[in-house]
């Protein structure tokens, strides 16, 4: 038996963003996990040319075409760098069990809630996110570290 469900016509567009967000999300992991196991095979019957060959081992969710463009993809420049920052920042503080780089120590509260009470705090001042996220995190991520940034007063 299918179920049905209801709710009010103005809660429509609100349900289907999370709806579109949370599958979002369900993809990345799913594409992330066979990303791994493609490499695993590739890596099992080609040793050391794992990267070159994944493409032959689609899911059975996604048409060899599509998989093979993501393949692509996934060998570029830019894209083995962003994710080779992204992997530094997530193990930065491994080796002594401390938290990584950036994580986040605000609380409950959202960014852009610490902005408002800094800057009522300070009568005048414009606060900029980046001092706020430098209060609110353990550190700069790799992608942030070296940019010059400046409060306006």
């Amino acid at each position: 038996m299918q179920k049905r469900y209801r709710w009010a016509a103005e809660d429509g567009p609100a349900i289907t963003t999370l709806f579109w967000e949370k599958c979002s999300a369900r993809t990345k992991d799913n594409l992330s996990k066979e990303r791994k196991k493609a490499l695993q095979n590739a890596g099992a019957d080609h040793p050391g040319s794992a990267v070159l060959y994944m493409h032959e081992y689609s899911p059975w969710w996604c048409s060899a075409d599509v998989w093979t463009q993501m393949c692509e993809k996934l060998r570029e420049e830019d894209w083995i760098e962003k994710r080779s920052i992204a992997s530094n920042n997530r193990f930065a503080g491994a080796p002594s069990a401390d938290k990584a780089k950036g994580t986040y120590r605000g609380g409950s509260i959202s960014q852009l809630h610490h902005i408002a009470s800094k800057e009522a705090e300070s009568e005048g001042t414009h606060i900029q996110w980046l001092d706020v996220y430098e209060s609110t995190h353990d550190g700069l991520p790799a992608l942030v570290e070296n940019r010059p940034f400046t409060s306006v007063k």
